[in-house]
């Protein structure tokens, strides 16, 4: 009988200790962080226009980007290029769920690329680019251009 109070009483007191220890206001810190690279991108984007038969052409695209962003685009002959010949278009890049609407023409595009800042994350999204020359493919032969459309992610601080 004598073994179960020592027992017992040893069981108090441990049962004392936890309860002051809980009761002392103990704290554990807990860091937690993460990271997420940046991504911007366009894509499920054909990469050839073919005017030959039709003088206005739209292809739709894909596009992501989780952090704010600027965009512009640029032509890189100033038109469709055919030896010296020159064919300018009209261009119309619509990201409607950023906010985005550039508007342009080859010629003017070629020194001055507007760049627009978009502050709106996406995320995923649709969009759309419009073609349609101002000028008439006339002269035979191979016409060349390059249109670009440049994204720059801005990191948050």
């Amino acid at each position: 009988m004598a073994n179960i109070k020592i027992h017992k009483n040893k069981l108090v007191l441990l049962l004392c200790l936890i309860s002051s220890t809980a009761m002392s206001g103990e704290a554990v810190k807990l860091n937690l962080k993460g990271k997420i690279s940046q991504k911007c991108s366009i894509y499920n984007m054909s990469d050839l226009i073919d005017l030959s038969k039709s003088e206005t052409k739209i292809v739709a695209f894909k596009f992501y980007c989780n952090s704010p962003f600027d965009i512009s685009v640029s032509s890189q002959n100033g038109g469709l290029k055919n030896g010296s010949y020159l064919v300018r278009y009209h261009y119309a890049l619509d990201i409607p769920k950023a906010g985005v609407s550039i508007y342009g023409d080859s010629e003017k595009s070629v020194i001055n690329s507007k760049i627009v800042n978009v502050e709106k994350i996406p995320f995923e999204s649709r969009g759309e680019i419009k073609v349609s020359l101002i000028d008439k493919l006339e002269m035979s032969g191979h016409y060349q251009e390059t249109l670009k459309i440049n994204l720059y992610p801005k990191s948050f601080l």
